[in-house]
């Protein structure tokens, strides 16, 4: 193929407008990105959901040698020790792989960064458009310990999302049955079992015969028009809890297109943005923060400072 220079016409993710442009399949245009071919405004980008302006240069340079895998990983590290790894993931890269065919996962970037060491172990995950901070412990014992920490509530879990709508209450607890299948042939809450209440530090975990007890603990922080800025703790760590429970409070994520028709955003508008815990061998507090990413600047109401 020949190299390319263009400019962006409008916003867009970088594999979107290469794919567009020069006419390749998705997975082709994200390869050409994690292998170092691309520059945007003369900078390596390494990020293929990287978000994109009107008037930025791109150049597409295929004889760029392909850069180390640890140059490539040390991009989304924010800590590392001999217990723990914790990066700050883009949206588009998947927590772990679900087939044998991927093999671009944060797991393998975690896996990269700890060669020589102890591996990584999975202790949570984010969907795969959910950008910000994702942790993984270091070797059996370590995994085992955060475990015990997570179950004991000593992790705590902050994510930003903007919605559509304005909650009631405007700060709150959502405690839910989630099921795989609700009825609708997706994921939700069990038919009585949702409900909000005052907010509440901690609720007891129950144990239903059917599906997994969820709590989110929610705040909205600001509002323009019918957008909402809220932030969530999470209690509970389920599959999509965070944009189940929103949409089935009434205020969608922007970008949702799962749980509700929200064409107005790249993707969801979710994103882990604090992460703080006890280190599970040393008596000493972690906190991360991971800043609310550019691709959703711009759906983010007056006056929030994430």
């Amino acid at each position: 193929m020949q190299d390319i220079n263009f400019k962006v016409d409008s916003t867009s993710r970088l594999a979107a407008a290469i794919r567009t442009v020069m006419g390749l399949s998705h997975k082709k245009a994200k390869q050409i990105v994690y292998t170092g071919k691309v520059r945007v405004d003369g900078k390596l980008v390494l990020d293929p959901a990287h978000p994109l302006k009107a008037g930025q240069t791109i150049d597409v340079n295929w004889t760029r040698p392909k850069p180390k895998q640890g140059r490539v990983a040390s991009e989304y590290l924010v800590y590392r020790d001999a217990e723990l790894i914790v990066l700050n993931k883009p949206a588009g890269l998947l927590s772990t792989s679900t087939s044998q065919a991927e093999r671009d996962t944060a797991l393998t970037v975690a896996r990269t960064l700890c060669r020589g060491g102890k591996p990584p172990h999975v202790v949570h995950r984010l969907d795969k458009d959910t950008s910000g901070l994702i942790l993984f412990a270091r070797g059996t014992k370590a995994a085992r310990q955060m475990r015990l920490l997570i179950d004991a509530n000593e992790v705590q879990r902050t994510y930003f999302c903007v919605v559509n709508g304005i909650p009631t209450p405007a700060e709150g607890t959502i405690s839910s049955t989630l099921l795989r299948d609700n009825g609708q042939g997706r994921r939700g809450s069990r038919d009585g079992s949702f409900r909000t209440q005052k907010p509440t530090k901690t609720l007891s975990i129950e144990t239903p015969k059917y599906g997994k007890h969820a709590i989110t603990h929610y705040q909205s922080v600001a509002q323009e028009g019918r957008r909402s800025a809220i932030e969530v703790h999470l209690q509970t760590g389920r599959t999509h809890q965070i944009r189940i429970h929103m949409a089935e409070l009434g205020c969608p994520l922007l970008g949702e297109r799962v749980y509700a028709r929200q064409a107005d955003a790249p993707r969801h508008a979710l994103h882990a943005g604090r992460l703080s815990l006890p280190h599970p061998f040393k008596s000493e507090k972690l906190d991360f923060n991971a800043p609310w990413p550019d691709d959703l600047e711009k759906l983010t109401p007056i006056g929030v400072n994430w």
